[in-house]
């Protein structure tokens, strides 16, 4: 982007699933979470390359494609970890409800060592991880049908009790679930893809 010429410009955002990211950056993300960085620190010279590659991109065709092939790329040289995406997927296809001591048995792991991987490939505890991707089941749900919503008790057995429902909604939102149901807000921008 030329700052001296007033042309429009934007931006191509890439986004992550948890199980993506540590197959393209090769960062402890424990050690980098909630922190802004430079491309080129955290791809080094490639970023370099990939930029130039950018910049002689005519179209945002182009310029997508050239994104693209660039993390095919990387994606291909780095290993997957079978374990790790073994206890993601676990959490994720039952929306964060499996307990770290179910992903010990059924992977053979320790809780520590769970933890440890989760740590470094997502950059919070698997047990964190449940909690997000639990709340964004319910959140969907409230968003889906609001008025009917309270009605439907299945939502309670994501959680431990009432008590623990109500924490984690507040700890996500700053609201009680009640509360939330009455708010304009931009959570939906960023949890409700429906």
């Amino acid at each position: 982007m030329d700052i001296g010429e007033d042309r429009p410009s934007g931006n191509i955002t890439v986004e992550f699933s948890p199980l993506g990211a540590y197959r393209f950056l090769n960062l402890r993300f424990s050690e980098i979470k909630n922190t802004i960085y430079l491309l080129e620190d955290v791809l080094g010279n490639e970023s370099l390359r990939l930029e130039e590659r950018l910049q002689g991109a005519a179209s945002l065709e182009e310029k997508l494609q050239v994104i693209q092939n660039f993390l095919l790329g990387v994606f291909m040289k780095r290993e997957e970890d079978r374990v790790f995406e073994f206890c993601v997927r676990r959490l994720m296809q039952d929306n964060g409800r499996t307990l770290i001591t179910n992903l010990e048995r059924a992977s053979g792991y320790t809780t520590r060592w769970i933890n440890a991987k989760f740590n470094e490939k997502i950059g919070t505890s698997a047990k964190n991880l449940g909690s997000i991707l639990r709340f964004q089941h319910y959140y969907q749900a409230v968003n889906s049908n609001k008025e009917a919503f309270f009605f439907e008790r299945e939502f309670y057995n994501y959680y431990y009790d009432q008590s623990h429902f109500i924490k984690d909604i507040k700890r996500f939102t700053g609201f009680a679930p009640k509360q939330l149901l009455h708010q304009s807000n931009d959570y939906d921008r960023f949890f409700y893809k429906g």
